[in-house]
């Protein structure tokens, strides 16, 4: 007797329903939302965390903050706008002040108050975002309706009904998958581009201004 004879032995006793058993028994999480595999509990924990962060944040920095700047709330707009009109978007005096700041600051404040470095890396992260949501919402409107056609996944396998695992191999709806990579690849470019004009925009100003300087 071999050891691949026991496993077979093994092997051929096992069933499907046995294994989608030991799968729940292993499963990990907190046991509060058990449907799609934990992925929704897994959201909910991650919202609670950064919701306490954020409120362990401004606490912090509310505690810790300089006793002067303290008074007036007013640490991101010196930051942004010079201690000069620092306080023409400040009326109150409250913990979330910096949040109503951070909505109604414009891109033209941070590239002229500024370094033109930091202005580039919130642009980028401005088309960044952009580029995610179009990804999300597409993915959402099209390749999830998609996926639920296909009859490969269980009912223990909520989650991998949403995949391209529950579309058969031999579908034709996998074209849609292979032509939106291209196509998430083309808006990619598309959204470089636009980052890119925008940049070298600004750059030609800055050029502008500075020999404008020296001729003065």
């Amino acid at each position: 007797m071999t050891i691949f004879s026991l496993i077979n032995d093994k092997s051929s006793n096992i069933t499907k329903d046995n294994c989608s058993y030991y799968g729940r028994l292993n499963s990990t999480g907190f046991g509060i939302i058990r449907s799609y595999e934990g992925i929704p509990e897994n959201i909910l924990v991650n919202l609670i965390i950064s919701a306490i962060l954020l409120l362990l944040f401004v606490y912090l920095r509310r505690r810790f903050s300089d006793s002067r700047n303290i008074t007036d709330g007013s640490e991101i707009s010196n930051l942004l706008y010079g201690r000069s009109n620092a306080s023409r978007y400040l009326t109150d005096n409250t913990h979330w002040l910096w949040v109503r700041d951070l909505f109604r600051i414009t891109n033209e404040d941070i590239y002229k108050n500024c370094s033109v470095d930091a202005y580039y890396y919130l642009l980028f992260h401005t088309y960044l975002i952009i580029y995610l949501i179009f990804v999300t919402l597409f993915s959402l409107a099209v390749i999830l309706p998609v996926n639920f056609q296909g009859r490969q996944g269980t009912n223990e396998e909520k989650f991998a009904q949403t995949t391209i695992g529950n579309l058969s191999p031999n579908s034709s709806l996998l074209w849609i998958h292979a032509c939106t990579s291209i196509l998430f690849v083309l808006v990619g470019i598309i959204v470089v581009y636009l980052y890119k004009s925008t940049t070298r925009y600004y750059t030609t100003e800055d050029m502008y201004e500075d020999e404008e300087s020296k001729e003065k």
